[in-house]
């Protein structure tokens, strides 16, 4: 196995491609305070994941995210971040398309 790839080569066409690389180090999110976690579908379609605070999230030495509290632990390895898009795998080693949306804003209003 290689190591220390140039992960942002793996992602392409919005999708996660993998060749046996294993990273040492996964990049940093840039988070909003508070936000809403999308996860994109197979159809293309957003849907809403789970309402976060960035501060809520733990950071491990490979710089992955973990959240706790909320069910099953959320793990986040980012490869790419395009604006407010990641592409991450998960503590499985599956690939996911996020996308975080600050909260409140035009798509989540607020707490009423």
């Amino acid at each position: 196995m290689r190591h220390g790839v140039g992960l942002s080569a793996l992602v392409r066409d919005g999708r996660v491609w993998f060749d046996n690389a294993v990273p040492t180090r996964f990049i940093d999110i840039d988070m909003p305070e508070e936000f809403v976690l999308e996860c994109l579908t197979p159809e293309g379609d957003w849907i809403d994941w789970g309402l976060y605070r960035a501060g809520d999230f733990e950071r491990g030495e490979d710089a992955l995210y973990v959240v706790h509290g909320f069910g099953s632990p959320l793990w986040l390895r980012c490869l790419r971040q395009d604006g407010s898009v990641i592409y991450v795998v998960d503590g499985g080693g599956d690939p996911f398309t996020y996308r975080l949306v600050p909260f409140p804003s035009e798509t989540y209003p607020g707490r009423t």
